[in-house]
């Protein structure tokens, strides 16, 4: 998948325009009609069995009548997050209220097998009013695929869903294991093939001649009736005509070959040329083709082609909108393949440099890797993995890392640091602090940042520290020296501004959680405005994430959701792709917090679209918690236990104490949801809370505040539910000393209400009434936020019978809260 946020390919989307001249196949259209109401139809054939043709027919008779989803897959949906991606994609085309992705967790560094968060994608399939029919077709590319499981349960559990497989293997997806079920319909090629008298009909079209006969029967006897081998036949009557003399000891693969080779001997020289020196590239345009050919016209070329409908298919809504049927493609790779390497080479580095410069890399990577010689793949591969990393496209990084492991790719240093910086990025920590470990500090593994600074560093040593001091960072574990070496890497003059703005994010967010927002703010608006002038993406997303997060954790939950739309309107970058998924992700947890959680529901699963699995711990944080908090409001246990595992295993694997207490805290709310006692005292056991919150409460504690925050919320959930209110009340006034000392007010009010809530469960119902009435009091009307209710389970006990009992004493509060949904 290419691009941070993956390029939905739209050819995948529908079936491509085929021959109009077909051979009539109304009987399977029939027959396809009524195994509608059965679960599934799985077609299994040899590649060229008019499968693809059919099922396109059957799309287009279907498709007024009911919703219909295609989806044609290739090699590269292996990639579980590319194919449920294009799924997704697809099922919104038939049916655009859809708004659920499946998400796959996947360890880079730990090669774990993906592991799927489906449940919110299946209850949404589920609840679509009208059931669509949905095809896949190619599922020849989904053998052995690891995730495999997961879509065989997603078929068994849609309830009324018609789903139409077809591919040239039967062990793909596993589905022979349905052969004997009566819900489960199986074509094979004896109802694909052309009898003989449609095969008559299918060249009779083709030829003028009466006398066609003997062509008849020898292309009976030697393609079976197999329609691709038919196809040519009739390709061959309408170019040739019927005289040519079929080898009677060739058939299959062999004989399509002679016959397609002696059509192509016979086209004009130029297509000719056309045809053999495009034939590499998986899909191209006229301008790549005469720009690699130095041609000024190739319309003559691709008219011929187009007008046989069968050497060469074309997607009119795709930039690179022409390629070459896979039977067609090998068979002109291998008169490619015999010409010069030099020639060879020539196209090959054009063509890379053309699909970059017009922003089709990842095209561009694949062609390169082609040359025959290592170093200017690897050359070209380094050039990529920079443009990446200021794109925040991890995802590119880790797919070429994983193809090449074993090979000279690591060797390289740039794309060593390249690897460690995209770990890192992504949220596996420990594995960036691991490779950076082995692959540059060497003997010193333990070497701090001062031991290794000196005004003399070079380019990639200096990329090192900043490295370093961003992994330490994100760890807790960066100091007041390390701080200090930074801002003397910042003043030498050969630093990049790339490395500027990293270094000038890593301060902003250190000073964040000491609580210094003034100095904070100051350094990521300097990381702003470098990210900016460089085109520096990823870096700009952070400085805007942490721009915005400064203004919440400063009680200016307005100014941040004003501050995030600012940003998403921001017209001056390049490409907005990223920053929207960076501050869009944001928007969506504050507008949980306010008023609007029912919008910051929906924005999240939009996100879901940008936010693959390999992008930072903290935006998967962000996006999820709004999704989470919905389904557990709304009963949906199963989608919200996915969702917990996915980022609590997220969490885990960035070796964040912060999102590690993020999450665990996340489980302790649920399960005093659930009034789960016996899984609150296997969490409290499992996370060793007493030892936690006693160092929490410490003055000298080893977590960020954001981290003791949330280890002290959590031990008061369990507390309550423990019925020990006193204990929780006095962790609860510690809170908010704490809170108040480590200059995070945002979270003042919300803890005041705890306090709140336990007078309440302690019997003094009067005195939690009147304490709401202060606490309230401290907001407008416009200001009292769902965040304020939240956190702590069971609290709207309290506003439901306050509001029963009238003793929220300013009517704009009362109205405030009902529109909220208290006291109905």
């Amino acid at each position: 998948m290419s691009n941070t946020i993956p390029i939905i390919e739209t050819r995948k989307l529908k079936p491509l325009k085929h021959n109009n001249e077909l051979i009539d196949r109304s009987r399977l259209l029939v027959y396809l009609s009524h195994i509608n109401q059965k679960k599934c139809c799985i077609i299994n054939a040899p590649m060229g069995s008019g499968k693809t043709v059919l099922l396109s027919q059957f799309y287009r008779e279907q498709k007024p009548i009911k919703p219909m989803v295609w989806l044609s897959l290739d090699k590269n949906d292996i990639d579980p997050t590319r194919f449920f991606l294009h799924l997704t994609q697809a099922i919104q085309k038939a049916l655009p209220d859809f708004n659920r992705q499946v998400i796959f967790y996947h360890s880079e560094a730990n090669d774990e097998n993906d592991k799927p968060l489906q449940q919110l994608f299946l209850d949404e399939l589920n609840r679509q009013p009208i059931a669509p029919t949905i095809i896949i077709d190619n599922l020849q590319y989904l053998e052995d695929c690891p995730w495999c499981d997961a879509l065989l349960n997603l078929i068994e559990q849609s309830e009324s869903v018609h789903w139409i497989l077809s591919g040239q293997n039967q062990y793909a997806l596993k589905t022979n294991q349905w052969r004997n079920r009566e819900d489960i319909v199986y074509l094979d090629q004896n109802e694909l093939y052309f009898t003989p008298e449609e095969i008559k009909s299918y060249l009779q079209q083709a030829s003028l001649e009466d006398n066609i006969e003997n062509f008849l029967d020898v292309i009976q006897q030697h393609t079976l009736g197999w329609p691709t081998g038919v196809k040519l036949a009739q390709l061959y009557l309408s170019k040739l005509g019927p005289d040519y003399e079929l080898d009677a000891t060739i058939n299959g693969s062999r004989l399509f070959q002679n016959i397609t080779n002696h059509i192509i001997d016979h086209m004009e020289p130029d297509t000719q040329f056309f045809m053999i020196n495009t034939c590499f590239l998986d899909h191209f345009n006229q301008e790549l083709a005469e720009y690699i050919l130095n041609k000024k016209d190739f319309r003559k070329a691709i008219a011929e082609l187009e007008s046989t409908r069968f050497f060469l298919e074309k997607s009119t809504d795709e930039a690179l909108c022409y390629h070459y049927p896979p039977l067609i493609q090998n068979l002109l790779l291998k008169r490619f393949n015999q010409q010069s390497s030099d020639f060879k080479n020539r196209l090959i580095s054009k063509a890379s440099i053309w699909l970059t410069e017009n922003r089709h890399r990842a095209a561009a990577c694949r062609v390169a890797e082609m040359h025959s010689v290592d170093s200017f793949f690897i050359e070209f591969l380094r050039q990529c993995f920079v443009y990446w990393l200021k794109a925040g496209d991890v995802k590119s990084i880790f797919n070429w890392i994983r193809e090449h492991r074993g090979s000279q790719l690591l060797a390289v240093e740039d794309i060593r640091i390249a690897w460690c910086w995209a770990l890192t990025l992504s949220g596996e920590v420990t594995a960036a602090e691991h490779a950076l470990k082995t692959y540059f500090l060497g003997d010193s593994p333990n070497a701090s940042i001062s031991d290794q600074f000196s005004t003399a560093l070079s380019p990639l040593t200096a990329n090192t520290l900043v490295l370093q001091a961003t992994i330490r960072l994100l760890k807790n574990q960066l100091n007041p020296t390390d701080i200090q070496c930074l801002l003397q890497l910042y003043k030498l003059p050969n630093v990049s501004n790339d490395l500027r703005a990293s270094i000038n994010n890593v301060l902003a967010q250190f000073h964040s959680a000491q609580g210094d927002f003034i100095q904070a703010l100051s350094y990521s608006e300097k990381a702003l405005k470098i990210s900016e002038q460089h085109d520096h993406m990823f870096s700009y997303s952070i400085a805007a994430l942490i721009k915005v997060r400064l203004l919440y954790f400063n009680n200016d939950i307005q100014g941040a959701l004003n501050a995030c739309d600012g940003l998403l309107l921001h017209n001056k970058q390049p490409s907005t792709l990223i920053n929207k998924a960076v501050v869009a992700g944001i928007k969506s947890f504050l507008l949980r917090i306010t008023d609007q959680p029912l919008q910051a529901n929906e924005l999240s699963h939009e996100l879901l679209v940008f936010n693959e699995p390999n992008l930072s711990v903290d935006l998967q944080y962000y996006t999820y918690l709004p999704i989470l908090r919905w389904q557990i409001h709304q009963g949906n246990d199963i989608a919200a236990n996915q969702i917990l595992d996915f980022l609590h295993q997220t969490a885990h694997n960035s070796g964040s104490e912060q999102y590690l207490a993020e999450m665990y805290f996340e489980y302790f709310r649920f399960a005093a949801i659930k009034n789960h006692t016996h899984e609150l005292n296997r969490l409290a056991e499992e996370t060793d809370l007493e030892q936690k919150l006693a160092l929490s409460l410490s003055d000298r504690s080893p977590y960020a505040w954001a981290t003791r925050e949330r280890w002290i919320k959590a031990a008061i959930i369990f507390h309550i539910s423990q019925n020990a209110f006193e204990l929780a009340q006095q962790l609860t006034h510690q809170l908010v000393t704490l809170n108040v000392e480590n200059g995070y007010p945002v979270h003042h009010l919300p803890i005041i209400m705890i306090q709140v809530w336990l007078t309440y469960c302690q019997g003094q119902p009067n005195m939690a009434f009147i304490r709401l009435n202060e606490a309230l009091s401290q907001t407008i009307p416009d200001g009292v936020f769902l965040g304020l209710f939240d956190e702590i389970p069971g609290i709207e006990q309290l506003v439901d019978d306050a509001l029963a009992k009238q003793k929220i004493e300013n009517p704009a509060h009362v109205e405030k809260l009902m529109s909220l949904g208290f006291g109905r």
